[in-house]
């Protein structure tokens, strides 16, 4: 029987244990259930600091800094997800985002998986994020926005991201946490 593969978002903010709970819960259901399940974070899906950098000129120079929708690499992370959930299963790559250096890591860093999973822990602090309404963008919701993005292009490009290319990834997951 091939079993489809189900994609759980794990969402909080930035220091809440989402990568902590993840191992936990890769153990509890591989020793418990014998399920094989795999963890990746969105984070490891930053553009690559040159495609950040050319999306910093072209749109807004807040781009250039990772962490906000318009800054992950959506077309390689749909694909990565769509993969995931094949039930004819092959290899698949999952990109490593080395913090230190602020860039991707090379491919043969990049986490293979080679057995279909039946359990994927896709975790981030803007996983399931939804789009704001047009008025909810009217004014800055801090001094960053204030000072460095007077004319709403940034967020409204972030709104707009999350809008288009985020939707879609989010609608693959099948629980959240």
């Amino acid at each position: 029987i091939n079993k489809k593969t189900k994609i759980i978002g794990l969402t909080g903010g930035q220091g809440s244990g989402k990568s902590t709970i993840s191992k936990i819960l890769k153990i509890i259901l591989k020793e418990r259930f014998g399920l094989n399940t795999t963890i990746f974070s969105i984070d490891d899906f930053y553009k690559t600091s040159q495609e950040r950098k050319i999306v910093s000129k072209k749109i807004s120079r807040l781009f250039l800094t990772r962490g906000v929708p318009g800054t992950h690499d959506t077309k390689l992370l749909y694909e990565t997800l769509i993969k995931l959930k094949k039930i004819k299963f092959r290899k698949v790559s999952i990109p490593v985002f080395d913090k230190s250096e602020d860039d991707r890591a090379p491919k043969p860093k990049w986490q293979k998986i080679t057995k279909k999973p039946d359990i994927v822990i896709f975790e981030g602090w803007c996983v399931g994020v939804e789009a704001q309404s047009k008025k909810d963008l009217s004014y800055p919701l801090n001094s960053l926005e204030k000072k460095k993005d007077k004319n709403k292009i940034w967020r409204t490009r972030v709104n707009h991201e999350i809008k288009k290319n985020y939707k879609k990834i989010f609608n693959l997951i099948d629980k959240y946490v």
